[in-house]
């Protein structure tokens, strides 16, 4: 009875240690903290500058650097865990959009600009 009951013990720690581990990443949760990063560095440019930056020169700003090695450069393409990143400025520099959208076809897309407010959408038919 006593080794039931121990085995049984063990068998709950190793369930316990399982339920505690690393959760698997999250598209929508990995898009939405790209898009903060970016807003919040945008958001530190401009109010240095003047100006917002191109998403390559952002990558660059030391407010990225706690987000810097989770976003990958390849060619001109640049991705946050898997998922494409892009911001589009203005011919002035004084507006941006940028959006987060996942590589499926049905994902969610995670959108913002300047105003720092964060969208989130699926396509049509999804």
């Amino acid at each position: 009875m006593a080794r039931l009951v121990t085995a049984l013990i063990c068998a709950a720690g190793v369930s316990g240690v399982v339920a505690y581990s690393q959760p698997a990443s999250d598209p929508v949760r990995d898009g939405i903290t790209a898009m903060r990063a970016i807003n919040t560095a945008e958001n530190m440019v401009r109010n240095s500058s003047g100006r917002y930056q191109t998403l390559p020169d952002l990558l660059a700003h030391p407010a990225m650097e706690r987000w810097r090695a989770d976003f990958t450069v390849t060619g001109g393409a640049i991705a946050y865990r898997g998922l494409q990143v892009r911001v589009a400025l203005s011919a002035d520099a004084l507006q941006y959009q940028a959006m987060v959208v996942p590589t499926e076809r049905c994902g969610t897309a995670v959108f913002s600009d300047e105003s720092g407010l964060i969208y989130t959408g699926k396509g049509l038919g999804c």
